[in-house]
């Protein structure tokens, strides 16, 4: 008899637009239950900052989003005070990483 477990679903766009909010909201708390595991099960902070089709910020943190940024922001400056001021030495993908954290902060509001 053959399996009858979940079959694998294409990553690809949702089309219609109601399945597609309603997939957002159900892999949002999907997503912010497997941070809440992974933060009770390993003693890990996690942040986690999710904007909607509509522009509408969801946010998940333990212990909260403003603890766990501010911790990468002083680990940020630390960084950087300790390294050298030549960027070009830089790894490019922390650089990206850097700006990507950045213009979520001012997006936010941070």
């Amino acid at each position: 008899m053959p399996n009858m477990g979940r079959k694998k679903t294409q990553m690809e766009l949702i089309e219609t637009e109601s399945a597609r909010h309603v997939t957002f909201s159900k892999r949002r708390s999907g997503l912010f239950k497997k941070a809440s595991e992974l933060c009770t099960m390993c003693a890990v902070e996690v942040a986690i900052i999710i904007f909607s089709i509509g522009g509408k910020a969801f946010s998940f943190g333990h212990p909260n989003v403003h603890s766990v940024f501010n911790r990468l922001r002083c680990s940020e400056n630390l960084d950087a005070s300790t390294s050298s001021n030549d960027a070009a030495g830089q790894d490019p993908i922390l650089h990206d990483l850097n700006k990507t954290h950045s213009d979520l902060i001012e997006d936010v509001g941070l």
